[in-house]
């Protein structure tokens, strides 16, 4: 037996550090309104403060520092390091454009950044990361989240997950279904 298998497989030397983050969307369900030339699109607006209560109330955020930086694109910036999107449905191999848009401040719908990734619907998550965008002159205020898909009537499951940059930190997310050890249900299963 070769000595590197003695003993079981070594965990890494230097693990990847678990980044914070939080959902601002987990598991919505969302739906392709028809466009003019067939595909879909589902739009969820994150300005006028719906970004911010998706942080408070999907993302359990109650830190008004964090609250106060997703106002701005130059705050979004400073505090977000990366974008995690999952995407699922029937059609696994189905490939579905994620567009997180920023609104400008001359040109409202023109003028800011689109964030893009391209999404297999299999439940895996995409990252995004920020030093890989395209930032605009004219950005100004989190705008709103797109998933294009190639036909009109696509349903799926979406979630989209920020992740912070060193100093900041989130609560963990609360499991999504928790177990209830002591119910009866659980222990006539067990």
């Amino acid at each position: 037996m070769s000595e590197e298998l003695v003993g079981g497989p070594k965990a890494p030397k230097d693990p990847t550090k678990k980044q914070p983050g939080f959902f601002i969307m987990r598991n919505k369900e969302v739906a392709a309104s028809p466009q003019p030339d067939g595909t879909g699109i589902c739009f969820i607006y994150e300005s006028d403060g719906r970004l911010l209560n998706a942080a408070r109330l999907v993302g359990n955020i109650e830190d008004d520092e964090l609250i106060e930086l997703l106002k701005t694109t130059s705050g979004f910036r400073k505090l977000v390091s990366k974008i995690g999107v999952c995407v699922e449905n029937e059609n696994p191999s189905e490939v579905c454009h994620f567009v997180f848009q920023m609104y400008g401040k001359n040109d409202l719908y023109g003028g800011g950044a689109n964030i893009r990734l391209d999404v297999k619907m299999d439940g895996m998550e995409y990252i995004i990361d920020m030093d890989d965008v395209d930032w605009k002159e004219d950005d100004d205020v989190p705008g709103q989240i797109r998933f294009e898909f190639a036909n009109a009537g696509t349903k799926a499951s979406a979630s989209v997950k920020l992740y912070l940059n060193d100093g900041y930190n989130a609560p963990e997310p609360e499991e999504e279904y928790p177990i209830d050890f002591e119910s009866e249900d659980y222990k006539r299963i067990i």
